[in-house]
């Protein structure tokens, strides 16, 4: 059975919290180091502004493409609540 086959309901919730914090604590630290190192890079917003969103997409695609088999990994705690929920 390949991940994108795998049902929600047969992945345990302990496992899918996990998941979602674990992606949702490095999304955060993430967003928030690529913009202290941006400000670090230049003074100019111009130059800071499309380093932090490179470096904030790069990243994002490296924990969508790690953590896409656990099912309800939404990165965000009150969509995933929503969707275990209901």
């Amino acid at each position: 059975m390949s991940p994108a086959e795998v049902r929600p309901a047969e992945v345990s919730l302990a496992r899918r919290a996990l998941a979602e914090f674990t992606g949702t604590a490095a999304l955060v630290t993430m967003v928030v180091g690529s913009g202290v190192m941006a400000a670090g890079l230049s003074r100019d917003v111009g130059v800071q502004l499309p380093a932090n969103s490179l470096a904030t997409a790069a990243g994002l695609a490296v924990l969508i493409t790690v953590l896409a088999p656990v099912p309800g990994t939404h990165f965000h705690p009150v969509v995933s609540l929503a969707a275990w929920r209901g």
